[in-house]
């Protein structure tokens, strides 16, 4: 989904969407698949996780990434496995 929300009608909209969205996923397509290979395809290459890496250290990290860098970096600190690259972000300005 684009990034075209402009008020908190909106966002509400769009949550809305993603909770169907996901309540529209049968259990049986992801129960057992955290072993799966999931390939992710992006301008900058592509990146294999397993599905249980998938959820944790990337969708995780996009969960948080909107979040204060100290709150990413405690979250690190308290045992959430993140992506490297999303608790040294804050580190580079």
């Amino acid at each position: 989904m684009p990034d075209e929300e402009r008020s908190f009608v909106d966002l509400q909209a769009r949550i809305a969407k993603t909770i169907a969205f996901l309540t529209s996923v049968p259990r049986e397509a992801i129960d057992g698949k955290e072993g799966v290979t999931v390939t992710l395809t992006t301008p900058g290459g592509s990146f294999d996780f397993t599905g249980l890496g998938y959820a944790l250290d990337f969708v995780l990290a996009e969960l948080l990434l909107p979040c204060d860098d100290r709150l990413c970096t405690c979250c690190a600190t308290k045992g959430f496995r993140l992506a490297s690259w999303i608790t040294s972000a804050g580190s580079e300005g």
